[in-house]
C-alpha cells in the first residue's frame, strides 16, 4: 500500500518502508530530511507516477527552434532577406554588420586600423573569427526559445563542405543555408549607392574584391537565391 504521511504540501511518504519524498530535489523544497541515494530516487519517480504528479525534470527537452543562415558577397541583400525571414519566422536577426559593430570600430582604433576597415588581411586576422564567434554564441543562447537568422557573408566556410555538419554538431539542429547572389555589376550599384564607408576599399579595388567574393556554388547543398 501507498500512503501519504506527514504534510500533504510536500507529498512526502513511504514506499515498502523506504521513505522517499515525490518533490525534486527534496531537500531543498521540503523539511522531509530524507537522504536521497540512487534507489530513492528512482522509487520517487515511480511515486510520482503513482500520484500523477509531475516533476519538470522528468519531461523532455524542447526541440530545438529553426535556425537559418543568410551568406552571400556585399550587396547581393542578405540583410534585406534576413530581416525579412526573421520577421516571417518571428524569429531574431543577428547580422554580422550589427551585432559586433561598435565593439569592432573600438577595437580597430585602438589598435590604430582604420575603423571603416572591413577587408584588409589585418582586419581579418584580428576580428573575422572573433565576430563569427559572437553570432554564434549569440545564437546559441537564443534557439531554446526563438528561431535565429544569422547573417554573414561566410565567404570560407562556403568552400567547406563539412560545414553544415560542425553547425549541426555545435547547435544540436540542422541549418537551413540560403545563398544569396546576382549579377557583379548590380552588386557594385547597390554598394556604391549605399554609401557605406566600410565598402570604400571594394569600390576602389573592385576587380579584387570579386575575386575575394564567395565561390560561385557552395561546397554543400543550399537554397540559392537570385536577388
Amino acid at each position: 500500500m501507498v500512503g501519504l504521511g506527514g504534510d500533504r504540501r510536500t507529498r512526502c511518504g513511504k514506499v515498502q518502508g523506504m521513505a522517499i519524498c515525490t518533490k525534486v530535489r527534496c531537500s531543498a523544497w521540503c523539511s522531509c530530511r530524507i537522504r536521497h541515494t540512487p534507489t530513492t530516487l528512482m522509487l520517487g519517480k515511480i511515486y510520482r507516477v503513482m500520484l500523477n504528479v509531475r516533476d519538470p525534470l522528468d519531461e523532455p527537452s524542447m526541440t530545438k527552434h529553426p535556425l537559418h543562415i543568410v551568406t552571400g558577397a556585399a550587396g547581393v541583400g542578405k540583410t534585406t532577406f534576413g530581416r525579412e525571414l526573421a520577421s516571417k519566422l518571428s524569429g531574431v536577426l543577428l547580422d554580422s554588420d550589427t551585432v559586433t559593430e561598435p565593439v569592432v570600430r573600438a577595437g580597430l582604433a585602438a589598435a590604430g586600423l582604420e575603423p571603416t576597415d572591413r577587408d584588409s588581411p589585418e582586419y581579418k586576422r584580428l576580428f573575422r573569427n572573433a565576430v563569427y564567434e559572437c553570432l554564434y554564441q549569440t545564437a546559441s543562447d537564443n534557439l531554446d526559445h526563438i528561431s535565429v537568422v544569422i547573417v554573414g557573408p561566410f565567404t570560407r566556410e562556403l568552400g567547406d563542405s563539412s560545414w553544415p555538419k560542425q553547425i549541426f554538431e555545435r547547435f544540436g539542429v540542422e541549418p537551413t543555408i540560403w545563398f544569396l547572389t546576382c549579377d557583379d555589376e548590380v552588386r557594385r550599384q547597390r554598394i556604391k549607392s549605399r554609401g557605406n564607408p566600410r565598402d570604400q576599399a571594394k569600390l576602389i579595388d573592385w576587380s579584387r574584391h570579386v575575386s575575394d567574393a564567395p565561390p560561385a556554388k557552395p561546397a554543400f547543398q543550399t537554397r540559392n537565391v537570385e536577388t
